[in-house]
């Protein structure tokens, strides 16, 4: 086998992986003892939430101030097809035009609710954007951006990059140090 059906064939196989994992498999979650039936009884734990002991913020501290330094940077390698470019400068000052449907590897960005910050994923996103006009499908698998992004992507064919740095994150990343969560993202 040549080096460029290695290549070939691991990229599909990233492809169906990274499908499978983002097309929504049921987490399941962590019963509880008692019946939700049953009067007072809480309702079963979400994978995410038990994971470390229902989201204590002392106990979460340093996962929560690593999940928000890494949520300031966005830098995506992506592989797919597409042909699209975009700048930002704030929700105010940015352009996009053109769709792709890619995998991407790398830092994630800002991740806008609690979860895990895994470094691959996929994104898709049409259309054309101008300013507070937008007229882009982004289906589930958009990236999370704020509304004071600083960046830059391209998709030129099979390959593509998108990076971002998210202002507001870094806000929530200082605030964080004294428990406060300005983006509501912290476990």
């Amino acid at each position: 086998m040549s080096a460029r059906h290695v290549l070939s064939a691991s990229i599909i196989a990233l492809t169906a992986f990274l499908l499978v994992i983002q097309t929504g498999i049921p987490q399941p979650a962590l019963a509880t003892t008692r019946s939700s039936s049953q009067p007072g009884a809480s309702p079963p734990l979400s994978m995410t939430s038990s994971l470390i002991g229902g989201r204590h913020p002392v106990i979460c501290y340093i996962p929560n101030r690593i999940f928000d330094l890494l949520d300031i940077l966005r830098l995506r390698m992506r592989v797919g097809p597409g042909l699209s470019v975009g700048v930002s400068a704030t929700e105010l000052a940015n352009v996009f035009i053109g769709a792709h449907a890619t995998a991407y590897v790398g830092l994630r960005g800002a991740r806008g609710k609690p979860e895990l910050p895994l470094p691959l994923g996929l994104e898709n996103k049409g259309g054309i954007e101008v300013s507070v006009i937008d007229a882009t499908t982004s289906g589930p698998y958009a990236p999370y951006t704020d509304p004071l992004e600083l960046g830059f992507e391209a998709q030129v064919a099979i390959v593509g990059i998108n990076f971002g740095i998210e202002v507001f994150e870094i806000l929530d990343f200082a605030a964080g140090f004294i428990f406060l969560d300005l983006q509501k993202d912290d476990f």
